[in-house]
């Protein structure tokens, strides 16, 4: 075990990083007409897209998880950069553009990485002309499935916008046989939005991205206000940009596993959220019957998925817990949790947030002291330790407004807060 670790560094850059995500999920295609997907958005969509055509392709699925990983590393910098996502249609311009805006990344990248102490943010050159062309097709892909998704819920003025994207998509894509049958009906049906909507359910590739999209929709803490709403979809985005980057230190410290297999399980991993059906822990506890019917619903949202997305995806869905990947997966699905928390009240000053607190969230983790899933890790006490070090600082800054936690805690369960976070500390092998 490395014991030089300078865990206090280590979650500061953890927030930075996830506020990165929070400032670049601003930016907006199609901005005259969506107020609604951001860059951020269309990237995700493309990945899934990309993956699942790597695939039924049976092309170099290592090489498009590293291209996959530049992609979601690269909306990191929107923030910076501002709307890039600008339409050309003229193909030489925009190699030209693009080759500009890969520089343009670059730098901003290293300006990024400088206010970082201790995490780095890297981008893997790759040099795969064929999947690299597949995956701005992608890109092209995501960006029409938007703007249909866009008409089909109201939205008129998307329209034009959508014959003119398939238009170049198919002068340009021609190879993609299957996809340009399904736009050769999607523009003989477009103004039959119930015959459109059939037509585009009986395709592979928008049943995925259907998921992907009710992901989008789905918010996550709904049951409380946010200033920074978030999705599902958002949250898959920067849990898997936590975990690219923090694998890469994990890397440094003597670990050894496959960063991409993890990265893969984070943008499948709260898949089976898509059908929007959310039940918090006290009313799934609540009784037997309870626990019964929630089982129930959630295994009818599994057998359901099963015929949306390919077996591949599905199988990563089933077993992403699984394994020294798996539990990396899951521990940072957890931390990015609930670091939320504290970004709504230290950041954004919502301490209304501080009613999600309950005073026994650590039992929630304490499934990862069982390192039975990380056998073969060097480091073993490093993820405990990471987990528990971020839950004591969330509850330590809470308690720094102590008047303010007296409006939804008594004095007893502040007390009991206090003793949670000498009980972790104590437990830490630090």
């Amino acid at each position: 075990m490395k014991n030089n670790i300078n865990y206090d560094m280590l979650i500061s850059d953890m927030y930075k990083i996830y506020l990165y995500c929070i400032d670049s999920n601003n930016v907006k295609k199609f901005q005259t007409i969506n107020n609604k997907y951001t860059t951020i958005d269309t990237t995700m969509l493309a990945c899934y897209i990309f993956f699942q055509l790597v695939q039924d392709k049976n092309l170099n699925l290592n090489d498009a998880k590293i291209i996959i990983g530049n992609a979601l590393i690269k909306k990191l910098v929107n923030y910076s950069t501002g709307n890039l996502e600008v339409e050309i249609e003229n193909v030489a311009h925009k190699k030209i553009y693009n080759e500009v805006k890969n520089i343009v990344f670059k730098e901003k990248m290293l300006d990024l990485n400088k206010n970082l102490d201790i995490l780095k943010i890297d981008i893997v050159e790759i040099e795969n002309a064929e999947l690299l062309r597949l995956f701005y097709t992608c890109e092209e892909l995501a960006e029409i499935f938007i703007l249909l998704d866009l008409y089909l819920t109201g939205n008129e003025l998307a329209y034009d916008f959508i014959i003119n994207k398939i238009d170049m998509f198919k002068l340009e894509n021609s190879y993609l046989e299957n996809v340009s049958t399904l736009f050769n009906d999607v523009m003989i049906n477009i103004d039959n939005k119930r015959k459109l909507l059939a037509i585009l359910n009986q395709n592979n590739i928008y049943k995925l991205v259907r998921v992907a999209l009710n992901l989008r929709n789905v918010s996550r803490f709904s049951q409380i206000h946010l200033i920074v709403p978030e999705n599902v979809l958002f949250h898959t985005y920067e849990n898997t940009i936590m975990i690219y980057v923090l694998c890469d230190y994990l890397k440094e410290i003597g670990e050894n596993f496959d960063k991409y297999e993890v990265v893969i399980k984070s943008l499948f991993h709260d898949f089976t959220e898509y059908s929007g059906n959310e039940f918090i822990s006290c009313m799934k506890l609540f009784s037997k019957e309870t626990q019964e019917l929630v089982n129930h619903v959630e295994q009818c949202d599994k057998d359901n998925l099963k015929n949306l997305i390919s077996d591949y995806n599905l199988k990563i869905v089933q077993s992403y817990k699984k394994d020294f990947t798996g539990y990396i997966a899951d521990l940072v699905d957890k931390i990015t949790g609930i670091m939320k928390t504290l970004i709504e009240v230290k950041y954004y000053n919502n301490f209304t947030m501080l009613k999600v607190q309950t005073g026994n969230e650590n039992k929630r983790f304490d499934k990862f002291y069982d390192y039975t899933r990380i056998e073969s890790s060097n480091n073993k006490c490093f993820y405990t330790n990471l987990l528990k070090l971020h839950y004591t600082y969330i509850l330590e800054t809470f308690l720094e407004n102590e008047n303010i936690m007296a409006t939804y805690f008594s004095k007893n369960e502040i007390d009991n807060i206090k003793a949670i976070i000498q009980t972790e500390k104590e437990r830490l092998t630090l």
